[in-house]
């Protein structure tokens, strides 16, 4: 996986652009969408600690029109354990390219 962009602060969400392999948006807990977190997560160590693993990764909601894939998971860092939501997109389907926002 090649990492374009780690993170964009828009408000209180965090942002990553990153080009996956595979047939498809990635699901929820797909390594492509854990590794983006990680990314994010230790980037803001200092706030949050770092990033250890998530559970009960689950799909809330998949939107195929809208190519919109919501998730909900607990997040554990070595500061805190906390129930997030983040969401999948797409910004090019040809290049593979996605967006994960956490909410």
């Amino acid at each position: 996986m090649k990492l374009f962009l780690k993170y964009l602060p828009i408000g209180l969400s965090l942002l990553g652009l990153s080009a996956c392999m595979g047939d498809g948006l990635p699901k929820c807990g797909s390594d492509e969408a854990e590794e983006l977190i990680t990314e994010i997560i230790n980037e803001r160590r200092y706030q949050l600690g770092n990033f250890v693993e998530l559970r009960s990764v689950e799909e809330v909601g998949h939107n195929k029109s809208a190519e919109l894939r919501t998730c909900s998971a607990e997040l554990i860092t070595t500061k805190s354990s906390e129930s997030i939501y983040y969401s999948i997109k797409w910004v090019n389907q040809n290049k593979e390219e996605f967006w994960l926002e956490i909410n």
